[in-house]
């Protein structure tokens, strides 16, 4: 049935191929989300190409409703090493530069002249796909397709907390102790998923050598969750240099707890 409401594709090129779909995701038990997604495929030439994807809302092809430019243009592809989620990493591609700049500005390209070093700061565990622009020693330009895999850490701590969607409104109120093992006075920063539930204090802290910080913690608002679900909240010590020294994880699990009375 839902397939039934999605547009009609029509292309412009025998190079280019475009199909719709629907695509239902389960938020929690009582609600789902349901989109449309257009699946494209082209055929990657030596030369950069442009086409058309015309979207009707009929099968007639007489309604048009948007019209898509397509430009398509060839690359060379590097896939990076994995890099760890939560802090800042630096990783390079063999692709020598006299000046690069990346499209995602949570990647810092630094053009060198047997390489090109990335400042990779991941936005989330997954898959970030991002495009360079190079200037050549030769004063020509090149675009590179990137993919740097970005892994969740395997946590220094880890705490397990279970809520009632009775009580998904009320605060949750936690502290964890960070002792600075590094040999010398450092200055610490927290960096935290789950933004608008997972208030932390102090934000940032300096601390001599074997000096203890307590950190205070507020899980908040789940109620804006909606429904069951389970929650991975990650807390990250980084350094000045953003990389991480302590990971705290918190994994909250919503529930719809039953009371059992006696019979």
């Amino acid at each position: 049935m839902l397939a039934s409401m999605c547009h009609y594709c029509v292309v412009s090129s025998d190079a280019l191929t475009a199909s719709t779909g629907a695509t239902v995701e389960s938020l929690s038990a009582s609600t789902v989300a349901a989109w449309e997604e257009v699946t494209i495929a082209a055929k990657v030439g030596k030369e950069p190409s442009r086409a058309y994807i015309i979207l009707y809302r009929d099968a007639e092809s007489t309604d048009p409703y948007e019209t898509w430019e397509i430009v398509t243009t060839p690359c060379q592809q590097y896939t990076t090493t994995a890099v760890p989620y939560g802090q800042t990493s630096v990783v390079a591609i063999p692709v020598p530069a006299s000046r690069v700049y990346s499209a995602d500005p949570a990647v810092e390209a630094i053009g060198r002249q047997d390489c090109t070093s990335l400042r990779v700061t991941p936005r989330s565990a997954g898959q970030m796909s991002f495009l360079l622009h190079s200037l050549q020693g030769d004063g020509t330009f090149k675009k590179v397709m990137c993919t740097v895999p970005c892994v969740l850490p395997t946590p220094t701590y880890e705490d397990y907390i279970d809520v009632p969607l009775q009580q998904a409104g009320s605060p949750i109120f936690r502290r964890l102790q960070f002792v600075n093992k590094e040999p010398v006075h450092k200055m610490f920063k927290l960096v935290t998923t789950y933004q608008g539930h997972l208030p932390v204090t102090p934000e940032q802290f300096t601390l001599t050598p074997t000096e203890s910080k307590q950190i205070s913690i507020r899980i908040d608002n789940l109620e804006a969750i909606g429904g069951e679900g389970r929650l991975p909240m990650w807390i990250f010590v980084n350094d000045a240099e953003n990389r991480t020294i302590d990971s705290y994880l918190i994994t909250v699990s919503l529930r719809s707890f039953v009371p059992i009375t006696a019979a």
